[in-house]
C-alpha cells in the first residue's frame, strides 16, 4: 500500500528579514529561487516570532507550544527543554516518516541536546563565517534525499542554514555584488549612527568583517544581501533536487527565518536582540502542489507556534496538546479564512528581558527591568533600563518610530490584560506565575562582547 502523505522539507534561514527578499518587495534581485518558490505557493505577510533568539525561536517552531509554556526563553542558557514536550521530528518519527536533520543549535554553548530527538539521521556543524559552508550543507541534504528515495515511508528533512547570520561574511562573487560605492569614503560617515561611543558590542560586530577604516553603513547592508544571494542560490539548488527527483509534487517544503535583524530599528544594529517588527517579523514561504494555491498572499497574522500544528495535520496526526498554549494550524487560512488568531505573543531575554503582544493593528512592548526579587535587569547595553511601554501603530508606523503608548491607555490596558491571560493560563499548566521575572538575560552585553573579543583575539 502507497503511502500518501506528504514529505515535509523545512528549510530554515538564520536572521533573516523578509523584506530583503524580492517576494517580499525588495528592489535588489538577492532571492530569485525563493521568490520563484513563492510564487509557485504561498508567501506569508506577518509571521511572527513568539520567542528571540535562534534557540527560544526553533525551540517554539519544533514544538509548536507558546514559549512560556516550554521555558526555553533565551538562547544558550542552562536551561534543558522538558522530554514530556515532544518535537515535530519525535512526532512525525512515531508515525513512520524517515526523520533527517542538518542544523548547527547542538555546537552552541549550552550544548541544547533537544534538537536532536526523534531523527533517524543527524548531521551537526560549527558555522564558520566567510567560508561559503552552506554549500556542504546542501550537498548533504542531497545525500540525504538519495537517501529517502530508497525508503517508501515518507521524509522530513530539516534544514537549518545559519547564513545571513553576523558577520557578513558571503563568499566571492557575492562581496560587491551589491556594492559599487568606496567603503573607506572619509566624507560617508554614515556608518556613525551605528557605532556610539559607549557600544563597544557594535564595533566588534563591524570588526567582524575584516576591514579596518569602513566608513559605509550601506557597505555592511551590502555583505548582508551578499549572504542572502549566497544562501539563495543553496536553496534553490536543493529545490532544483526535488524536482529532478520527482519529489516536487508530493513534498510541502516550508522556507522561513527564526528571527530576523535590526538595521538601528529600536536603537540597535547588526543584531537581533530586541522585539520590535525588524527582529520578529520572519520569512515564511509554502509550497504544496495541488493543496496550496500558487501566488497566495496571507496578509493575516501568524506565530511561530503554529508551524508545527500545520506540519501535523497535514501529516495526519493528533493535534498538539495541551491545547490551550498549542500554536494554530495555518491551513484555514489556505482555504480562505480571514484569520486563525488575533493576537501573536512576542518575548526575549538573552540580552535583556521584555515580553510583549502583537495583533493586526498594534504592537505592545513591556520591558522587564527587575526580577521577581528586585535585582535590576540591564538593557541591551548593559545600562539601567527604563520601564516604560512601548506602543506602536503598524498600519500608519511600520517602522515603529512613534510610541504612542500615553496616547491610548485603553489600548495598552486591554492588551497588557491578554499579556496577563496568557501567562496565567501558561501557569496552570507549569506552575511559573512570572517566567518574564523569575530569568536573567543568558548573553548580556559583558558576555557576549567578551566572547567577541575573545574570537577576535583568535584570528
Amino acid at each position: 500500500m502507497v503511502d500518501e502523505r506528504p514529505n515535509v522539507v523545512l528549510i530554515a534561514a538564520d536572521t533573516l528579514r523578509p523584506d530583503h527578499l524580492g517576494c517580499y518587495g525588495y528592489p535588489l534581485p538577492t532571492s530569485p529561487s525563493i521568490d520563484r518558490l513563492a510564487g509557485e505557493g504561498a508567501r506569508f505577510d506577518d509571521f511572527q516570532a513568539a520567542q528571540i533568539p535562534t534557540h527560544p525561536a526553533f525551540t517554539t517552531l519544533l514544538s509548536g507550544v507558546d514559549p512560556v509554556y516550554h521555558g526555553i526563553l533565551g538562547h544558550s542558557g542552562e536551561r534543558q527543554l522538558s522530554p514530556s514536550i515532544p518535537l515535530l521530528a519525535e512526532r512525525l518519527h512515531g508515525a513512520g516518516y524517515l526523520t533527517l536533520g542538518i542544523d548547527n543549535m547542538m555546537a552552541m554553548d549550552s550544548a541544547p541536546s533537544w534538537f536532536a530527538r526523534g531523527f533517524d539521521y543527524f548531521r551537526v556543524y560549527r558555522y564558520r563565517p566567510g567560508t561559503g559552508e552552506a554549500s556542504r550543507l546542501t550537498d548533504w541534504a542531497l545525500y540525504f534525499l538519495a537517501l529517502a528515495r530508497n525508503v517508501s515511508a515518507p521524509f522530513f528533512l530539516f534544514l537549518h542554514y545559519f547564513d545571513p547570520h553576523t558577520p557578513y561574511l558571503p563568499p566571492q562573487p557575492f562581496r560587491r555584488r551589491f556594492y559599487a560605492g568606496n567603503e573607506f569614503d572619509p566624507t560617508n560617515t554614515s556608518l556613525q549612527t551605528a557605532l556610539p561611543p559607549d557600544d563597544r558590542l557594535t564595533y566588534l560586530l563591524v570588526e567582524d568583517l575584516g576591514i579596518d577604516g569602513l566608513t559605509d553603513i550601506a557597505y555592511v547592508i551590502a555583505q548582508y544581501d551578499g549572504e542572502i544571494a549566497f544562501l539563495d542560490g543553496e536553496v534553490g539548488r536543493l529545490l532544483d533536487a526535488l524536482n529532478r527527483d520527482g519529489l516536487r509534487e508530493r513534498t510541502l517544503v516550508i522556507f522561513l527565518s527564526d528571527h530576523g535583524e535590526a538595521f538601528g530599528e529600536g536603537g540597535l544594529y547588526f543584531d537581533h536582540h530586541t522585539i520590535h517588527d525588524a527582529v520578529t517579523r520572519c520569512a515564511l514561504v509554502m509550497r504544496l502542489p495541488g493543496v496550496i494555491p500558487p501566488g497566495s498572499e496571507i496578509r493575516s497574522l501568524v506565530s511561530s507556534m503554529d508551524i508545527a500544528p500545520s506540519v501535523v495535520e497535514i501529516a495526519g496526526l493528533p493535534p498538539i496538546e495541551p491545547s490551550d498554549v498549542a500554536g494554530r494550524s495555518i491551513w484555514p487560512l489556505l482555504d480562505g479564512a480571514e484569520t486563525i488568531r488575533s493576537t501573536a505573543p512576542i518575548g526575549e531575554a538573552t540580552r535583556q528581558v521584555s515580553h510583549g503582544i502583537v495583533t493586526p493593528e498594534w504592537r505592545l512592548i513591556e520591558p522587564v527591568t527587575e526580577t521577581i526579587t528586585g535585582e535590576p535587569l540591564p538593557d541591551f547595553r548593559g545600562r539601567p533600563r527604563a520601564p516604560n511601554l512601548e506602543l506602536y501603530h503598524r498600519p500608519t508606523d511600520p517602522g515603529e518610530r512613534r510610541n504612542v503608548a500615553a496616547e491610548f491607555p485603553g489600548v495598552v490596558g486591554e492588551l497588557r490584560a491578554r499579556m496577563q491571560q496568557r501567562l496565567a493560563t501558561a501557569a496552570a499548566l507549569t506552575g511559573e506565575e512570572s517566567p518574564f521575572r523569575t530569568c536573567r538575560p543568558t548573553l548580556p552585553y559583558a558576555l557576549l562582547a567578551q566572547k567577541l573579543e575573545q574570537r577576535r583575539a583568535r584570528r
